[in-house]
Parts: structure tokens; C-alpha cells; sequence
């Protein structure tokens, strides 16, 4: 369905969380486009949703096709759009989708996702349409997503659906098969730094993410 919110940007992830063995080079994953926070636009989010948004994008080698007006975009998008790190990871050669190797969100089947993403589009059509209000939610979870890349490396995206901040930890040893000391780089903050068996952050809620 149509990305057009943070709820429907949500479902969008969760089908294609399912999708990524039909992926790479030659075919890629469509969650559709970008939504920004810029304003003048049909469909806008909070900054931080936004570069969530393109921290997912980028590990799931989506197409990244902006959906803001490009005259009107602020500086914050303009930088998380021109992040050339974050573009690498998307544009890897190795062409591998990312997955959810941590997963606390409800667990539903794809045709289950797919027929909610029609009724969240016959929502914003229909105003005023009424909905089970389940679907009006976005349940209180979290996702930790990794990306093989060519270099060996491995990009990381974290995401914390729930209204509160969450400490989010991963674990090298069971999340990359990493004993002992990594090297992390916050491709945000633009640092570095090691780090010995897990990475732990405290995320911001209601959308909050990072990508290492």
C-alpha cells in the first residue's frame, strides 16, 4: 500500500520484512517513496520518523525516490538525503535486502499485512471511513535490522516502534556471528568507536532509529 503516515510507513516495513529472499540485483523491493518532514506536502512526518525512514530504506535496498517538494525541503532532510553513507549501504553491490534479526513486533502473515495496507489506503480516500481500531495502532515494539555488505562489513538499523524510548542492545555474538571487539560507526553522529561483544543505545520512541 501507499506510505502516506507513520502508520501506514510501519505496515510498509512489515511486508517487506517478509520479502527479502525476492530481492537483488536486477529486482528490488518496493515500500514506496520517502516521505519527508519538510512542509508542502500531501504526506509529511516528524523529522525523526523521516530519517528512520531512510536508515530502513537503505538496509532493505529500497529504491530511494523522495516524495518531498525538493524547494521546500528543510535542512535536516536535505541532510539525511545526502547522507553518502547511509546511500552506500543502500547502493552496496553485494544487492543483499536486510532482515529483522531481533523482532518484537506482533508476528502476522504477509496476506494478513497486504489486505491492511488496502484498508489504511481506502482510509485516507474515504474520510471519515471508520476502522477496527486495531488498525489504528502501532503496537509497542521494536526491530533490529542487518545488512551484509560487500566489504564484510555489516550495516545495522534500529528502530523503536513504541511510544517510549527503549534501551536496544545488540549482541555481536549472536546478531553477526562476531566474537570479541568490533568497530562501530554511527553513520548519523559520524563517529567511530569500539565496542566489545554488543552495542547497546537508548532509542527514542514513537519512531526513533539509528543505523550503524
Amino acid at each position: 500500500g501507499d506510505a502516506t503516515d507513520w502508520l501506514s510507513t510501519f505496515n510498509n516495513i512489515q511486508i517487506n520484512s517478509k520479502l527479502s529472499a525476492y530481492a537483488g540485483p536486477g529486482g528490488w523491493n518496493d515500500p514506496d517513496m520517502l516521505i519527508g518532514s519538510s512542509p508542502g506536502t500531501a504526506s509529511v512526518l516528524l523529522p525523526h520518523q523521516a530519517r528512520t525512514m531512510f536508515s530502513l530504506w537503505c538496509v532493505m535496498a529500497a529504491p530511494l525516490l523522495i516524495g518531498s517538494k525538493l524547494t521546500n525541503m528543510t535542512a535536516f532532510d536535505l541532510e539525511t538525503y545526502t547522507n553518502k553513507d547511509a546511500i552506500l549501504v543502500d547502493q552496496d553491490p553485494l544487492g543483499i535486502q536486510g532482515r529483522p534479526v531481533v523482532d518484537t513486533c506482533p508476528q502476522e502473515k504477509l496476506s494478513v499485512l497486504v489486505a491492511k495496507g488496502r484498508r489504511l489506503m481506502a482510509r485516507r480516500s474515504k474520510k471519515g471511513l471508520s476502522l477496527d481500531p486495531a488498525l489504528e495502532t502501532i503496537p509497542d515494539c521494536h526491530q533490529v535490522w542487518v545488512k551484509p555488505l560487500q566489504s564484510g562489513a555489516t550495516a545495522i538499523a534500529l528502530v523503536n516502534y513504541g511510544v517510549n524510548a527503549t534501551r536496544m542492545r545488540v549482541d555481536f555474538g549472536t546478531v553477526l556471528g562476531i566474537e570479541g571487539k568490533a568497530h562501530v560507526k554511527d553513520l548519523w553522529l559520524k563517529r567511530t568507536f569500539p565496542a566489545s561483544h554488543s552495542y547497546a543505545e537508548l532509542v527514542a520512541g514513537n519512531g526513533g532509529g539509528s543505523l550503524l
